[in-house]
Formats: structure tokens, sequence, C-alpha cells
């Protein structure tokens, strides 16, 4: 028992060690809950003003859960699986070492594919909690979650162009209409399948990028895409090595090399060169071998090769300069750096550099530390070591090496020169692997691990999932039983069945998700697709599906009803998008819908006209009329109008410039967030000084939110004009009165309250948060006379701004905020010159 014990004790903290990530869960704006892991690399606390590039990853459907106690489901592939096993997410590209944030939300079970709301909820979150790069942010997934990468890029006109690059994985699916979103965007794609992958037809990928490489104009860049001629659907741990075994650049490398401000830009990137290990030599040894071989081109071809010696004694003889690798001889005692310049096609170039150390004797270069994991049980047939937390303390690691000591059997070994090999095939007893690591001069040191495996006296083989039942039933019966106790495990027994609705109308009801066999009842006419996932007793899963058709009767069979949409005025210039997303059959399924012009200039353009959503290009000023017919699923057909109108004979735009406004600062900010169109959208502003005591320097003047700077006391007047998607415009001023800070003093503003100096200078506090009337500001600093709190809300508008007189000390302050909108908001104090002090609040 005490020994179970020991090696629970192991596991756990095993568990503990490789717990980066961090369990997270917030509600969205809209609504949606979202349990996610977050992961923040070890440097990011190091450097309070450094932006991070941001990874979003989603999950297979495998990895589905209620986003609390089934989160950790999320670790078992991809990403989160690599961070969990030690990765630090840190890569070089170009000597730049880079560490990326990562945020894996988790899926409902309650979906069977990956929805919009999620990724919007982690931008949400990463805006309002990470300090992230919004230039070099990226989304991947694999299976269902690059079906899911491809749908949030291309479901909605600017989506993609939120994001640096994406790498869907074996992508289960995509909408069609928008792909050419990911061509306008300029978005840079690295797409991943497997020929033969047996669960996610390739096609799908192959036809994804087909729809992307035929938009007009062509995809600048065209989309990257690697087929592995096998691997089936697994293809996860190749996809997403962090090594260099099966990608050069890796696939994190390739991000970094992504920015959106560069995306579509007809600029070359430079090449990466990447260069062998230092070299250390002990004399009568005079000769080493440099190697740039593994230096590539981002977007192009390396043309040529150019060693040089930078500095060290004049004795060398090199073989070839011009050569990827080269052999230098007649080295004397010193050292040498060495110099290899790359330069692709179109003339770009970068240079790196190989130190090489000759020695009379071997001097005090430390040796490296090997850490090859704690020691640990588990009762699978596979395992992961990890030798992350090796390292040198006076150079780098350059080598890892995995070998097995002893063991019931010889297991197999993936990835045995990498720092996270996979160990296979194992079969019940205590295994001991040793790790060999080696430092960039040839220092060596070893460690070892020890592992016991409990799972029976052979490896496990997965059950086989099997589904018997009635699959096709006709209106009124609407129930059936699905069965699943005819599933095995030859080599074990069933533990766990898992049943759900993978496709099919909404309207099925299972009795017992979890038992062998259950009833389905709630269903209409359509086609559904109910799976069987089933576990055995070692944790070994299998999964099958079968289809369950419910026909109507003919003679009872109700037409569908065509929803078209209401009649509107489209807010774009010349097209606009048409939804039949409303239209639905009462006792069966669309299967069909067809979209035609009636009426209107004969200019219209109709793509999609045979799917749910189509749009209408090339539109002139007109009214148009397009009809909708839908068919179900029994050949009855409905038709429903649309009207749409394009011109300039609608409502004018409404300017709101803001409330006139005194401030003593030589500065100020002005709004336009309160204009709107009462029937179209605003596609412009422009900001002009109308009079005042000097001309302001006016900053970002044809933005929604300018700044003017250079204010001397006075009274100055700015002019908003708006205009619309139409034409049209508007107008409104602004007064902004300037009051110099002598004056303001004298005024004898409200003076804050002084409070015990037990509060630290520097520091500041606000309650209570949240707040409904009232908030409390607290601060300590030096300054004396006049100062101002001024309150923005989420989308750096102004709200609020109050002048008080505060002493020298530590001081009190009580705001009103029962007037300002629900939702978050900023509060800024303004002390003279002193860095002003920032905290944020909820106002309920």
């Amino acid at each position: 028992m005490r020994f179970l014990l020991c090696i629970l004790i192991i596991v756990l903290c095993c568990v503990e060690s490789g717990a980066q990530q961090i369990a997270r869960s917030m509600t969205s704006s809209a609504g949606l809950f979202v349990g996610f892991y977050e992961f923040k690399p070890p440097t990011y606390n190091s450097d309070p003003n450094k932006k991070f590039p941001l990874i979003i990853f989603l999950h297979g459907v495998g990895e589905r859960g209620n986003g609390t106690t089934e989160l950790n489901r999320v670790t078992a592939n991809g990403i989160p699986r690599n961070i969990y096993y030690g990765s630090t997410m840190t890569f070089t590209i170009n000597g730049i070492t880079e560490s990326f944030l990562v945020l894996s939300p988790q899926l409902s079970a309650s979906y069977s594919g990956w929805v919009n709301g999620y990724v919007d909820a982690m931008l949400e979150y990463a805006k309002a909690n990470l300090r992230y790069d919004p230039d070099r942010v990226y989304l991947t997934g694999l299976s269902a979650g690059g079906g899911g990468t491809w749908d949030y890029v291309s479901s909605k006109a600017g989506n993609a162009n939120i994001f640096a690059a994406i790498a869907p994985v074996c992508g289960s699916s995509y909408t069609a209409y928008g792909m050419c979103y990911i061509a306008q965007s300029h978005l840079p794609v690295w797409a991943f399948h497997a020929m033969d992958d047996g669960v996610v037809p390739v096609g799908l990928t192959q036809d994804a990028l087909k729809l992307i490489n035929t938009c007009t104009p062509a995809p600048n860049p065209a989309p990257k895409v690697t087929y592995y001629p096998s691997g089936g659907h697994g293809i996860w741990g190749t996809c997403y090595d962090e090594s260099h075994a099966y990608h050069n650049p890796n696939l994190y490398e390739w991000f970094l090399s992504k920015r959106k401000s560069t995306n579509g830009a007809d600029q070359n990137q430079a090449p990466v060169v990447q260069l062998s290990s230092d070299v250390s030599l002990v004399l009568p040894n005079n000769s080493a071998r440099l190697d740039g071989s593994k230096s590539y081109d981002f977007d192009g071809t390396l043309t040529s090769y150019n060693w040089t010696k930078i500095s060290g004694p004049s004795s060398y003889t090199m073989a070839s300069q011009s050569s990827a690798a080269t052999a230098v001889s007649n080295l004397t005692q010193g050292v040498y750096v060495f110099q290899l310049k790359v330069t692709d096609n179109k003339g770009a170039s970068m240079t790196g550099q190989i130190k090489v150390l000759v020695q009379t004797a071997y001097e005090a270069d430390k040796p490296p530390v090997a850490k090859a994991g704690n020691d640990f049980a588990s009762s699978n047939s596979t395992v992961y070591l990890s030798g992350a937390g090796s390292f040198d303390p006076d150079g780098t690691i350059s080598s890892y090496k995995w070998t097995q000591i002893s063991g019931p059997s010889t297991a197999t070994v993936v990835g045995g020169t990498t720092t996270f090999p996979t160990i296979s095939q194992l079969v019940s007893g205590v295994y001991k692997f040793r790790l060999l690591v080696t430092d960039n001069l040839g220092k060596s040191a070893d460690d070892t691990v020890a592992f016991t495996i409990s799972n029976g006296t052979v490896v496990n083989n997965p059950p086989v999932a099997k589904i018997s039942g009635t699959t096709s039933i006709t209106l009124p019966v609407n129930s059936t039983t699905l069965d699943g106790s005819g599933s095995t495990d030859g080599d074990g027994k069933i533990s766990k069945y898992a049943w759900s609705e993978v496709a099919g109308p909404n309207t099925a009801k299972i009795s017992s998700d979890t038992a062998k066999a259950t009833n389905i009842t709630g269903l209409i006419a359509g086609t559904y697709n109910f799976q069987l996932k089933v576990t055995d007793n070692l944790g070994a899963t299998a999964s099958s599906s079968v289809s369950v058709t419910v026909k109507s009767s003919t003679l009872n069979n109700k037409p569908p009803v065509a929803n078209a949409g209401s009649d509107f005025t489209t807010p774009y210039k010349d097209y606009a998008y048409l939804s039949a997303g409303a239209s639905y059959d009462p006792d069966g399924s669309i299967v069909k819908y067809f979209w035609t012009q009636i009426s209107g200039p004969n200019t219209a353009a109709l793509t999609g006209n045979s799917t749910m959503f189509a749009t209408v290009a090339n539109m002139i000023a007109g009214t148009y009329v397009f009809r909708l017919t839908v068919t179900d699923n029994l050949g009855l057909a409905a038709s429903d109008d649309v009207n749409v109108r394009l011109g300039s004979v609608g409502k004018p735009p409404v300017a709101n410039a803001g409330n006139d406004f005194t401030t003593t600062a030589d500065y100020a900010y002005l709004s336009a967030g309160a204009s709107y169109d009462p029937d179209g959208m605003i596609t412009a502003y422009s900001w002009l000084q109308v009079s005042g005591p000097n001309i302001a320097a006016l900053i970002s003047g044809t933005t929604m939110f300018p700044t003017i700077r250079n204010l001397l006391a006075g009274s100055y007047t700015f002019r908003l004009k708006v205009t619309d998607n139409s034409g049209a415009t508007a107008t409104d001023d602004i007064i902004v009165t300037v009051r110099s800070k002598i004056a303001a003093s004298a005024s004898m503003l409200p003076e804050s309250v002084l409070i015990d100096d037990a509060l630290p200078e520097g520091k500041s506090q606000l309650y209570p948060n949240p707040a409904q009337a009232n908030i409390t500001l607290a601060f300590n600093n030096s300054y004396a006379g006049a100062y101002k709190i001024v309150i923005y809300d989420a989308t750096g508008r102004q709200a609020l701004e109050e002048n008080y007189l505060k002493p020298n000390g530590a001081v009190k302050q009580p705001v009103n905020i029962s007037k300002l909108s629900q939702g978050l908001h900023y509060v800024k104090i303004v002390c003279g010159n002193q860095q002003p002090v920032v905290q944020k609040f909820i106002k309920l």
C-alpha cells in the first residue's frame, strides 16, 4: 500500500510540474460560457512592456467537455499536450527569440462542431487581460478544430483580417461562400492532411484550397499545404512537432515569420541562417566542419552561400567558401569566429556565426545537466518522456539521446533524439531509460527515469464499437432504440459507453447517453447521425456511427416555409448579402435553396444562389427584388421575396461631436462615437478647427477619436463632418475651453480628503468594484495642486471628467458614477506632469 501511495505521489508531482497551463473560465459578452486553458511563457512577467505573439488553439471533437471538471481533456493532443509535457513555446528565427501566449478553449459537448463564439470569447479575453501583439495573432486547430479554423475566417467578412496566419490540420469543414475572404485579406495559410485519412477525407482540404486559389484576385500569398502519404487521422504529433524532424521551418517558426501588417505586401522576407553548433578542439586535432545546410528561405530559395573568417589566428585553410557546408583545417591555438552569409533569389541576405575554440588541453567548460524527469507509473501501453528540464550552465545543449536500459520487453522509441520522445509497445513491468545530453562544446551528462507499467501481460488493443437497431422509420413513429451491447474488447472489457448526436435536426432526445442501449425520441422527418464511443478498462477508445432516416407520410406532408428576410437598404457600396436562415420545414427538412432576381437593374450578379446565404454583386442605385425558393425532403416547395435598395435616397447621417467641456491641460481628446447613420453606415470622419486663440495640432483628424495638442488658454471650436455610404454628410461642433492651471487652482476646486499615510507612496486603490452609484479612489504621492479624474468607457470614449485640489500626501476622493453606462470603464488620475495612474472597474 505504501508503494502504491508513493507511486501516486510521484505521478501527481509529475502532473503538477508540467501544469504550466492555468484553467480559466468566462462568460463572453454574447452570453457564452467558455472554459479554457491560459498559457503564459516563463518570461511573461520579466518585461512588463513586452507584447507577445498569441496562438488560439481549437481541439478535436473527442476533447469536448463541460469547461470545468472535464477541461483536462484539452491537453490530449496538439499544442496543449506539448505545453503539458514541458514546452515553453519558445522559438528562435534569425537570432530573435520569441515566446507564444496560448489560449485553448474547450467546446461544449452540446455542439458537434466549433461555433464562432468561442474564438470571439478568446479574443475578448485577450484584449482585456493579456499583453499580446495584435499584429501577431494566429489560429490553428485539428480535426473538428481544423474545421473551426476554416469556418471562423470564412464565415464572416472581416474575421480573416484578425489573424497574421492560420494552420488548419485535417479540417473537417469550411464555409464555402466565404473562402475568398482569406484571399482578399492576404491571410497566409498552411494546411495539413494525410492522404489516407479515414475519418476526415483529404478531399475536404483539397476542395478548400481550390476555392481559395480560384478567387479573384488570386491569393497573395498562395496557400501552403503539406500532404502526408500516410498517418491516417492522427497526424497532430507531426504537424505540431517543435523540432525540425518533420518540417524546417516548423509551424511555430513559420507563424513568427508572419505579421498581419505585412501580409500581402510586395516585400521579400530575409532568409534564415541555421548553423551547426560551436566547436571545441584539442590539439593536435586542428580541423572542423562548418555546416549551414539547414538554412532556408520562407518565401523563395537560397541562391548563394559565402563563408568568411571574422576573427581569430591567421593560420587556417578553408576547403570551399561558397558551399553550404565546408571544412576548415590547419587551425592553431585560439578562438576563431567564422561567418556564413546566405542570399535568397530576390537578393535579401542574412548572416550567422560559428565559434571554433582550439585548445592545448580541455579548459574549465562546465558540463551540462541532464534531467530525464521524475519516476512514475502508468496503466497505458504508450508513455511520453521529457528532457525539458535539462540545461547547460555556460552554453547550450546541442543533442539529446534516449536509450532503454532495462525492462520486460524492447519498447518502440519515436523521437529518440528529441526533447520529448514517445515510448510505445509497452507491457507490464518496470522500465528504465537513460537520457544523454551533449553541450555545444562536446561535454555530456546523463540521467535515468524509471516507470512502472501495469496493463496486463500484453499490449492493450483498442476496443471495437458496434451499433445495432432500427435505422429507418416512417412518421408518426418518432422513436427508435440503438444498441451498443455488441461492442467488444479482445483483451479486456468495455467500461464506458457514450452516445451523442453528430448531425441532423436538433429535436432528438437521447434517454441515456451512458447506457449500452438507449432510446432515441423526438424524431422528425430527416436524416440523423448518432455516434457511440466506447472505452475499455485501460482507457483505449473506439467510435462508430449510424444514420437514422425518418420518413414523412407523403399524404400528410406539410410544405416548407420560405423566409427571404426583411426588406433592407444595403450598407455596402455595390453589394449585399441575402439570407434564407429563417426558412424551415415543419415536418421534415429543407434540402434545396434557390435564389433568383425578379426585378431591378440588370447589372446584379448572384453568387451562391443555390445556398442558404447568397451574395449580390455589381449593384447600382435602385430597388431590387430577389425571390427565394426552398424545397423540402419530400419535394414540396415554397417561395418568398425580399426587396433590397441601393442608392443615395436614404436618410442623412447624424453627426455628434460630443458635449462641450473644459480642460486645464494643453491637450484634449475628441470623440465622434455617438454619430450614426439611421439607414446605412458612416464611412468617413473629418475634424476641422473653426476658431481658437491659436492653430492647434490636430492628430488623426480623419478618425473617430482624434487628439488635439498645443492648446492655449481660451475657447476653441472644432467641427466634425461625417459621410455615410450613400455620400450624404452632416456636421456638428464642439467647444473646448482651456483654462490655465493657475486659474484652475484659484477657482477653489473641491479638495480631496487626507487619509492615514499607511497607504504606501505610489500606490492607489479603487473600491467598491463592481459599483453601482459611487466609487472611491485612494492614492498617495508627493504632488500638491489641481488634478483631474477622467473616466473612459471600454471603447476609449471619455465618459466623465472631474477636477479637484490635492494636498501633499495620501488622499481619498469619492466619485459619482450613477450616470455612466453599464460595463467596463477605465479611470485615469492625472497629477500635473507625474505618470498618470490608471485603474479599471465594472459599472453595474
